[in-house]
């Protein structure tokens, strides 16, 4: 799946946690854990990347356009991991 706004705000939805695409600088709200960790798992499984534990405290979650950058980059590093 094409890493981008309008299909991270979906599979976010799908755990209900609504963003707008318009707004992608704007705080991601998110009620509890429960959510959170779901919220994880579900874009883990559909863009194929494991979440740095380093974000695992909510500061991957600030924005769209931060989570987005974020799910890219790791992407990168575990690309290149897997080449070295």
């Amino acid at each position: 799946m094409e890493i981008n706004y309008k299909n991270v705000a979906s599979v976010l939805s799908s755990v209900g946690i609504l963003c707008d695409i318009d707004q992608p600088y704007e705080i991601i709200n998110i009620e509890d854990s429960l959510q959170y960790i779901s919220a994880i798992l579900s874009l883990e499984e559909a863009f194929g990347f494991e979440c740095p534990d380093e974000y695992l405290d909510g500061s991957a979650f600030q924005s769209l356009d931060g989570l987005i950058n974020m799910i890219i980059e790791t992407r990168e590093k575990d690309n290149h991991a897997a080449i070295i």
